[in-house]
């Protein structure tokens, strides 16, 4: 069995091998991508900091989601 902190929480969690967050953070995380993606869709040429004020999404967050992928330019 292998236990971790929570990247996000500091909460002791089952690591799956996959992601660095604790199950309730990983479903807050998932949210805000929802958020953030969906607000692109519909604002394509918002800058990153519109973006993080309109969605209450932080930047840090939003250009994290840029390094791994999951949105692009």
């Amino acid at each position: 069995m292998n236990i971790r902190n929570c990247k996000e929480c500091g909460k002791l969690f089952q690591y799956d091998g996959i992601s660095k967050l604790c199950f309730s953070c990983r479903r807050k995380d998932d949210e805000d991508f929802r958020r953030v993606k969906e607000y692109l869709y519909e604002n394509p040429k918002e800058t990153i900091t519109v973006v993080s004020e309109e969605t209450e999404v932080s930047e840090e967050k939003i250009l994290r989601y840029l390094r791994e992928g999951k949105l692009e330019i």
